[in-house]
């Protein structure tokens, strides 16, 4: 059985402090599931470790989250492949008490509860989910998805869990890092149904400086 090699991150995200812990040999996750060879469901879904990393769309929604100044007071979060949590963290720092954090696959969703529980949080909820099969009972005021479009073929799913996941007056936050392929859809957002306003974040991560698209969208 593999055994995860990890390092414990201390953020400070726009002065608030955070511990996040991360994988450190993901090389080896990536070859393990190669090595499952392509016939196998994790293959052919592409299930490909990406939850183990911090990654800067997730700092840009995190940051954000700190800039707005939203009112947290009886609102109900939801993140969408969570990775390692630090979205969900930080609305709980910041006063968000409803608070559920999603993953489809199994590792991500121990990792972020052990990064929540690290952070002496409240309780929230944490659950695997696919969000191409969302749960509508889950739907929520804000929604946070950072950096879950990264394959060409997530795109057509995604608005109907945005609207499947997002309470009427709801706000729904996506962040992505750039990526040229992108940017067709998120035009297509606006023909979706969707209010979009877009900025552009400068974030520095690792010693690597790039900027991060964030969307606040809520449905027309």
């Amino acid at each position: 059985m593999l055994q995860y090699q990890t390092e414990l991150l201390n953020l400070n995200v726009e002065g608030i402090d955070i511990t996040i812990e991360r994988v450190t040999n993901i090389d080896e996750l990536f070859e393990r599931l190669i090595a499952k060879g392509d016939a196998h469901e994790d293959m052919q879904d592409e299930r490909i470790p990406y939850w183990a990393e911090l990654w800067a769309s997730a700092l840009a929604m995190s940051q954000y989250l700190v800039q707005s100044k939203i009112d947290w007071t009886n609102k109900k979060v939801l993140e969408i492949g969570a990775g390692l949590g630090l979205p969900s963290i930080v609305a709980g720092k910041l006063g968000a008490t409803d608070v559920t954090v999603s993953d489809y696959l199994p590792e991500a969703v121990d990792f972020a509860q052990k990064n929540w529980n690290r952070n002496n949080l409240h309780q929230a909820k944490f659950i695997t989910m696919d969000w191409r099969n969302p749960d509508i009972t889950l739907a929520a005021d804000v929604l946070l998805a950072a950096d879950i479009a990264y394959e060409r073929r997530m795109f057509e799913a995604l608005p109907t869990a945005f609207k499947a996941l997002s309470k009427k007056g709801g706000t729904i936050l996506l962040t992505e890092p750039n990526r040229g392929f992108a940017q067709d859809f998120i035009k297509e957002l606006a023909n979706q149904g969707f209010q979009i306003e877009k900025r552009t974040m400068p974030i520095e991560l690792f010693g690597l400086k790039q900027s991060v698209n964030l969307l606040i969208m809520s449905i027309l």
